[in-house]
């Protein structure tokens, strides 16, 4: 298993980017994983998803972040 990081834009009110750390086997399964996840405690849908490999810095795995764009 590697760590992938998914980053992905939900469009509620604007576009927000947010990405989380996922444990998984390919990129294919980090974002369905990610995309899961979303889906359980969010209703926006999430476009543009995009995972690569990462190494985890200082953030938790299963946790979305949102980036902020200044």
């Amino acid at each position: 298993m590697k760590i992938y990081k998914v980053e992905f834009l939900v469009r509620k009110q604007g576009e927000t980017n947010y990405f989380i750390y996922i444990e998984a086997k390919n990129q294919r399964n980090a974002k369905e994983a990610a995309r899961q996840i979303w889906e359980k405690n969010h209703c926006s849908h999430m476009f543009h998803l995009t995972a690569k490999s990462a190494n985890l810095d200082h953030y938790k795995i299963d946790t979305f972040y949102r980036i902020r764009e200044y």
